[in-house]
């Protein structure tokens, strides 16, 4: 579950670079921007664009290149798998190159997001960008508090996660080789016993929050201002883009 690491949604790192101090409105509009481009992106000129551009971006969040390094290499055997998978059915070396790499980009993109921006400035950053839809009777509201929730949960879900991995590792290691069936149920009750740490810990939440009489109220963004580095960004999202564009 190495790869897990690479995806440390709700967590924070503050290196307080360029990205960290811009506004989670042009952060979000950013990467938004850039996912569409890499779902839509199908040669590879716009693959050394994507590269190019989390590069930059990397470079201006000042993250541990390692950090991230080490969660690409838990996912090495799945883009494997996806390159060998398009270049023996679909007979395309293009395609066998380009799926993997919008794959690798995304999640690098995504995981900057999460580790550049706090989960209450990036709830608050939703909250602005979803309010006109509150004149459609959206309920932006008690979608910016689900997605608030999951943010702050999502680290301690991962970690339970690769906790029940390491142990099913070493019990599998004490018991030596098994049979598929056997295989398979101890999976199935890998699955049951996170089903029921997820719904334990939503019991909880629930009721903490009945105790304290939780009123949903939604936090207000008044503190967010646009500044020279969120024009930044927002020109580099349209200037990829303009380049996708004419290219």
């Amino acid at each position: 579950m190495q790869w897990l690491r690479l995806m440390p949604f709700g967590s924070f790192m503050n290196t307080g670079s360029f990205v960290h101090k811009a506004d989670p409105r042009a952060k979000l509009i950013f990467s938004a921007t850039y996912l569409i481009l890499a779902a839509t992106s199908d040669g590879l000129r716009d693959i050394l664009i994507l590269a190019a551009s989390s590069f930059v971006l990397i470079l201006l969040s000042k993250l541990p290149v390692a950090y991230l390094w080490g969660g690409l290499q838990g996912l090495l055997p799945i883009l494997f798998v996806l390159f060998v998978y398009h270049l023996l059915f679909n007979h395309s070396l293009t395609q066998a190159i380009v799926i993997p790499c919008k794959l690798a980009f995304m999640i690098v993109t995504t995981t900057t997001l999460t580790l550049t921006t706090s989960p209450r400035m990036l709830t608050q950053g939703l909250a602005a960008i979803l309010h006109p839809l509150r004149y459609f009777r959206f309920p932006v509201r008690k979608f910016v508090l689900m997605c608030s929730l999951a943010f702050r949960f999502m680290p301690l879900l991962i970690e339970e996660i690769d906790m029940m991995f390491k142990s099913a590792q070493i019990k599998n290691a004490r018991s030596g080789s098994a049979s598929l069936r056997t295989t398979l149920q101890r999976r199935l009750n890998m699955f049951l016993a996170l089903l029921y740490a997820v719904f334990r810990r939503a019991d909880q939440l629930a009721f903490a929050m009945e105790a304290r009489c939780f009123p949903g109220v939604e936090r207000r963004a008044d503190s967010l201002r646009m500044g020279w580095r969120d024009a930044v960004l927002i020109g580099f999202a349209l200037t990829l883009v303009l380049i996708r564009i004419f290219i």
